[in-house]
């Protein structure tokens, strides 16, 4: 094994340590360090990879060399889900396509991108602001997803989203708010504590050094896969392929799934035809987001009634003005201990914010009046 090859076993093993949050194992900090600066100081090592920064160090601000746009949208209008499909026609007739279209999970996530150099990750930044993000390298790095598998000379670049699975969220985020407000923490702590919890998803090829001419989006997710864990992609033809998919979905498929989901994107498959559509105000014209409803929403406390249980048990039950979340008219919330409602410190005419997780029974997150958060709630 040469001291280059024994240079990228020692980094890729390193990561995936922090990952599973152990210490490494094939050589110390100070080792791996000295090492690494003997490679830099021969010239076996061209440049120091990006990202490996002090822990203490902030966030350093980087300007996308392509702009990181969102979506346009197709938002789910309560009691007119027919209004919607009339949308996604209208998306179909505008980009007409010989090759299909993909349908992918629209994650409820951080989006970042990542720079990949020789198969390992270089870089990894938000999306930022008015085309700058923030460089959380070295958190991604300890993420799930990650191939780390070496391929000299081969680079790309990816747009992935940052997710916390539902199970991990559920086993040690208890008091969280909800998987995507936890992982957005976690990826920018400047201590990468719980980073090791989180997992990347790429979904969009925007670079290869390979050449990408002629691939379509499924070619283009089998490449991703090469680098970190691909999106899932279901291939339609039609209006009906789209309406299966998202009525299966909000029919319970989504609560089934391992992470959380706010929608679906449908896409050109073909990527000549998508990128000959072009681009407007940054968002892409081959693409479309299918939005599900709202899983939270703000109401007003009308009143509290306390009721018995089977066991006795007295707990009382939040009465709020009508408000619809997930597609369901919430009135009432369970707060299921009197200590709960004190801690909430709950008075009529307070603004509350409720959220369905998962397609379950709804629960406060939020007393806008009092400013209390659902992580304040012990």
């Amino acid at each position: 094994m040469t001291r280059l090859e024994t240079y990228h076993r020692a980094r890729r093993t390193y990561y995936n340590a922090l990952k599973r949050g152990e210490k490494p194992l094939v050589m110390s900090d100070g080792q791996f360090d000295a090492f690494e600066m003997e490679l830099l100081d021969s010239g076996e090592l061209s440049e120091r990879p990006v990202g490996i920064a002090s822990p203490k160090s902030p966030w350093v601000e980087v300007r996308h060399t392509s702009p990181m746009g969102s979506q346009d949208k197709i938002h789910y209008l309560e009691g007119q889900l027919g209004h919607q499909f009339d949308e996604a026609r209208a998306f179909l007739e505008r980009t007409p396509s010989k090759s299909g279209y993909g349908v992918l999970h629209k994650f409820d996530g951080i989006s970042v991108n990542l720079f990949f150099e020789n198969g390992f990750l270089v870089q990894a930044v938000t999306r930022g602001e008015r085309g700058v993000g923030k460089d959380i390298t070295r958190n991604v790095q300890r993420m799930q997803g990650f191939r780390c598998d070496h391929m000299p000379g081969i680079h790309a670049e990816i747009r992935a989203e940052i997710i916390l699975p539902v199970a991990v969220f559920e086993e040690h985020f208890p008091n969280g708010t909800n998987p995507r407000n936890v992982a957005s923490g976690a990826a920018k702590a400047l201590d990468g504590a719980n980073c090791h919890h989180l997992s990347v998803i790429g979904y969009t090829l925007q670079n290869y050094s390979e050449g990408t001419e002629g691939h379509n989006k499924g070619d283009d997710l089998h490449i991703i896969d090469m680098f970190v864990e691909p999106a899932g992609c279901f291939f339609v033809e039609s209006l009906d392929g789209i309406e299966g998919i998202y009525e299966g979905l909000l029919g319970g498929g989504r609560a089934r799934l391992p992470y959380e989901i706010d929608g679906i994107i449908i896409e050109v498959y073909d990527r000549a035809e998508f990128e000959s559509y072009g681009i407007v105000s940054e968002c892409p014209r081959g693409s479309v987001a299918f939005k599900f409803p709202n899983q939270a929403a703000s109401t007003t406390v009308a009143g509290v009634t306390w009721a018995s249980g089977r066991t006795g048990q007295i707990s009382p039950v939040l009465q709020v003005e009508p408000v619809h979340v997930a597609g369901v008219e919430v009135t009432n919330i369970t707060l299921h201990n009197a200590k709960r409602f004190m801690d909430w410190k709950l008075s009529v005419g307070d603004t509350v914010i409720i959220e369905r997780c998962g397609d379950v029974i709804p629960g406060m997150v939020q007393n806008v009046t009092k400013n209390i958060l659902v992580e304040d709630i012990t």
